[in-house]
């Protein structure tokens, strides 16, 4: 009897816990919204940064990350550490293990002695590996072309493109060119390749999958998919060719539109990076990455969020985590924001705005657009003081806004005050658009 008793009050307190994920109103929008959250394994509790995390749980699930690299995502990666994620990505596309071994004299590491036996790797000479050293980033850009090339899908051979090119090694110059154009590697900001700072873990898992996407996207063949040669046709570099839209950063012709702060941008630009997102966060379309799951289609949707001529991206993932992000563009930088359903947004008044929260507990982010970030201007947070036994019928216990306390009706009115009294973009409201259709509006913009 005592178990019985003890597992039917486990099952309120579950029961409570889910009708309690999400307020059953917004206070002044009309729609309710609650936190995304997406769980990933971590042995020493740091989590991804948040513009990996989505990446990182999907080349998880991929089984394209060895148990020690699922932690510690943000500290520098080892040499050792990238030839351990080269091997399983080679291995998982081709379905058979590599059997050759290369031995240096500072390490017996399996993956090393396997990355190098197929060229994915060299030594630093004289036999040695270096494999605690810290990876650099034009040392993780040679390595993935290599890579690209090796699993019989080279990349497109084009020159890089950023301010600081001379600042990259001479061996390296080609590798760098390539990911760049292939959209697998991106700058640092500013046109900038940095080439000699670190990579992180986080970083090589995320361009990881990136290429295995690009790979297992080809029809049978080579890439496939107009690798390094902007949005069109493009033939794959093995038996057979593709053709398609592929997730490519080609260069295309820069015809130029000014941005918010008056810099020129390029319009193909723009284009191939929301192509190029699209096409990797396709995934959940049943491209075969994850075999395992359900096939879940996200819905896109472009938007004019503040005054420039490029739009922003809104993506309604409608996977298990049921989560959303809007994207915006400036000079070659994507910037995202999170939330768990669509934003509100003002048409071209700069304003957008996301909600969240679980357990009787939740915010709201109200953003601008600033050099091409999402900025955060107010910070609103309000909630119960016992969630588990509160059911809703008497309003919220405490409010807050911007960290400081104050009463519902003051809350209202900030949060009111900060959209003027105009109502927000519904993305309900609109026919979904599936990834197909996405790419083909974008092209057609």
């Amino acid at each position: 009897m005592k178990t019985c008793f003890k597992n039917s009050i486990l099952g309120i307190v579950l029961i409570l816990a889910l009708l309690m994920s999400s307020p059953p109103f917004s206070l002044y929008a009309g729609i309710d919204n609650a936190a995304a959250a997406i769980a990933i394994v971590d042995v020493e509790g740091e989590q991804p940064s948040p513009w990996a995390e989505e990446s990182v749980s999907l080349a998880i699930d991929a089984e394209l990350v060895p148990l020690h690299l699922q932690s510690q995502y943000t500290r520098a990666a080892t040499r050792a550490e990238f030839s351990a994620l080269a091997v399983t990505m080679y291995e998982t596309a081709a379905g058979a293990e590599i059997t050759g071994r290369q031995a240096f004299e500072d390490t017996e590491d399996e993956n090393v002695e396997k990355a190098a036996a197929i060229g994915i790797v060299v030594g630093v000479g004289n036999n040695r590996f270096d494999p605690e050293a810290n990876l650099t980033r034009e040392q993780a850009a040679v390595m993935l072309s290599r890579l690209a090339a090796i699993t019989g899908s080279p990349l497109l051979e084009q020159a890089a493109s950023f301010a600081d090119n001379d600042s990259i090694s001479e061996w390296a110059f080609g590798g760098v060119g390539q990911v760049q154009a292939a959209g697998i590697m991106f700058g640092v900001g500013d046109n900038t390749f940095a080439p000699q700072d670190i990579y992180t873990r986080e970083q090589c898992i995320v361009t990881i999958l990136r290429l295995y996407s690009a790979i297992i996207s080809g029809n049978g063949s080579g890439i496939g998919i107009g690798i390094g040669i902007g949005i069109g046709s493009g033939s794959g570099n093995g038996s057979g060719s593709g053709s398609g839209i592929g997730s490519v950063y080609g260069n295309g012709v820069n015809i130029g539109t000014t941005g918010e702060d008056g810099r020129t941008v390029g319009i193909n630009e723009w284009k191939q990076a929301y192509i190029a997102f699209i096409q990797e966060n396709a995934m959940y379309e049943g491209t075969g990455i994850l075999p395992s799951s359900p096939t879940f289609r996200p819905t896109f949707h472009l938007a004019h969020i503040n005054d420039d001529d490029i739009p922003e991206l809104i993506i309604m993932h409608n996977d298990p985590t049921d989560y959303t992000e809007a994207l915006t563009y400036l000079n070659g930088d994507l910037d995202t924001v999170y939330g768990r359903y669509p934003p509100f947004y003002i048409e071209r008044g700069n304003l957008l705005r996301y909600s969240g929260g679980n357990m009787g507990n939740y915010y709201e982010l109200f953003y601008t657009i600033q050099n091409g970030k999402f900025t955060l201007l107010h910070e609103g947070a309000f909630g119960y003081e016992e969630p588990l036994y509160s059911l809703y019928d008497d309003g919220y216990d405490w409010y807050k806004w911007d960290g400081a306390a104050v009463s519902e009706e003051e809350y209202e009115q900030l949060a009111g005050s900060v959209f003027g009294g105009a109502k927000g973009s519904d993305y309900y409201s609109l026919p979904p658009i599936y990834t197909d259709e996405m790419i083909k509006i974008i092209e057609n913009y």
